[in-house]
C-alpha cells in the first residue's frame, strides 16, 4: 500500500512538472513572437538619414538652415504603434553645428498615428567646404541608428559671378551665373589631366595639351547662366578654377 502511494505521488509530480513546462514554453514562445512581431512593426525613418553610412552633397549653400525629418512610419498608412523616444546630434571638424539651436535634441514621436518631425541643422562659419555628420538614435522601445554626412559647399561669388560644381557619377556640371548688370568674360582652367570638357561653339581662346582642353573663355551677358559638362571620376572644386579673363 505504501509503495502504491509513493508511485502515485511520483506520477503526480511528473504530471505537474510537465504541465508547468508546457505553460512556460507557451510563455516563452509568446514572448518571442510578440518581440518579433513588434520589432517588425517598428519604423524609425528619415528623408535624408539612413541605416548605412552615406554622404549627401549639398551644393550652393547660401547660409540658411538645412531641414530634415525624422518619422515613425514607413508611409502615411504604416506606422509604429508605440511612442518612440529618440535623440539627434551633429558633429563636424570644419564648423560648429546645432540641431534646433542645441548641441543635441531629445524628442518623442507619438505612436499609433503618423508622426513626422522636422528638424533644422544650423551651421557656423567655414571657408568654402564643410563635412557635417548628423546622427539620430532611437532610445525606446527599440534601438536603431540613422545617419548622414552632409558635404556642404558654399555659393562662390566673384563680383556678381557665382558658380557651383554638381556631380553625377563620372559627369560633373559646372554652373556659372552672371548676376551683374554688365557683360562678363569668364576664364575656366582645368587642373587635372583626366578631366574632359564638352566643347561648345561659345568657347573662346581655347588652350589644349595633347588635344585635351586645359583652359577656355566664355562670355556671359547680364543675368545669363551657362552649364559646362565635365567628364571624369572624382572631380572636385579644387580641380576647376574660375576667374575673369585677362
Amino acid at each position: 500500500m505504501k509503495k502504491r502511494i509513493i508511485i502515485l505521488a511520483v506520477l503526480l509530480v511528473v504530471a505537474s512538472l510537465f504541465s508547468i513546462g508546457r505553460t512556460f514554453s507557451k510563455y516563452v514562445n509568446k514572448t518571442n513572437w510578440d518581440y518579433s512581431y513588434n520589432s517588425k512593426d517598428f519604423y524609425f525613418t528619415s528623408n535624408y538619414l539612413t541605416e548605412e553610412e552615406s554622404t549627401l552633397i549639398y551644393n550652393s549653400w547660401d547660409g540658411s538652415d538645412i531641414t530634415f525629418n525624422i518619422s515613425n512610419a514607413l508611409n502615411s498608412d504604416t506606422y509604429t504603434k508605440e511612442n518612440i523616444t529618440y535623440e539627434v546630434s551633429c558633429l563636424s571638424g570644419d564648423t560648429t553645428c546645432k540641431i534646433n539651436g542645441k548641441s543635441s535634441v531629445t524628442s518623442v514621436l507619438t505612436g499609433n498615428t503618423y508622426s513626422n518631425e522636422e528638424l533644422k541643422l544650423t551651421l557656423g562659419e567655414f571657408e568654402s567646404n564643410a563635412n557635417v555628420t548628423v546622427v539620430a538614435r532611437s532610445i525606446k522601445p527599440y534601438k536603431k541608428t540613422l545617419q548622414v554626412t552632409f558635404d556642404i559647399k558654399k555659393e562662390t561669388l566673384i563680383n556678381d559671378i557665382n558658380y557651383t560644381l554638381k556631380k553625377y557619377d563620372n559627369l560633373s556640371k559646372l554652373l556659372i551665373n552672371n548676376n551683374g548688370n554688365t557683360e562678363k568674360c569668364i576664364n575656366i582652367n582645368i587642373l587635372k589631366s583626366n578631366i574632359r570638357v564638352s566643347k561648345s561653339t561659345d568657347m573662346n581662346n581655347i588652350k589644349t595639351n595633347n588635344d585635351v582642353i586645359k583652359s577656355f573663355e566664355i562670355t556671359l551677358n547680364s543675368n545669363e547662366n551657362k552649364t559646362i559638362d565635365l567628364y571624369g571620376n572624382g572631380i572636385t572644386d579644387e580641380d576647376v578654377v574660375v576667374g575673369f579673363c585677362d
